[in-house]
């Protein structure tokens, strides 16, 4: 993780150039931008015991439950996977690829081609070649 301070004209977004409202990063608190280490834990867990949760309920027999707690993993590979890609866990680069592929192979995807598709998002946005677009 980076120790240098952001500046002023890279903590405002483009929707807060357009609007003078929205608050800077730097009237928020860059303390924002820093993670503990129980915040990556439980950031990088909460998927796994997603898998857990739906492994104790598929052997309960509760199926009713099971549609939930998929849909609950997902949100959590997403979310976590998001965070990996833009470095916001503070994360090692060998620790972020171990943590693309563990992430990617919960949902049986790739975490490294959502890393590459997702960067072209935030490169092209808003662009009819967006890959995240439409």
């Amino acid at each position: 993780m980076s120790s240098r301070a952001p500046t002023k004209a890279s903590t405002r977004t483009r929707s807060q150039q357009s609007d003078p409202a929205l608050p800077s990063l730097a009237a928020l608190g860059f303390d924002l931008l820093a993670t503990t280490p129980g915040q990556r834990r439980l950031a990088l867990a909460r998927p796994f015991l997603g898998v857990i949760t739906y492994c104790f309920a598929a052997y309960a027999e509760l199926w009713w439950l099971t549609p939930a707690v998929v849909f609950l993993i997902f949100v959590a590979v997403v979310t976590a996977t998001h965070d990996v890609v833009h470095g916001s866990l503070g994360l090692s680069d060998s620790q972020t690829e171990l943590a693309l592929f563990a992430l990617g192979a919960v949902l049986l995807e790739s975490g490294h081609a959502y890393r590459m598709t997702h960067l072209q998002h935030h490169r092209i946005f808003p662009s009819p070649d967006d890959p995240e677009g439409d």
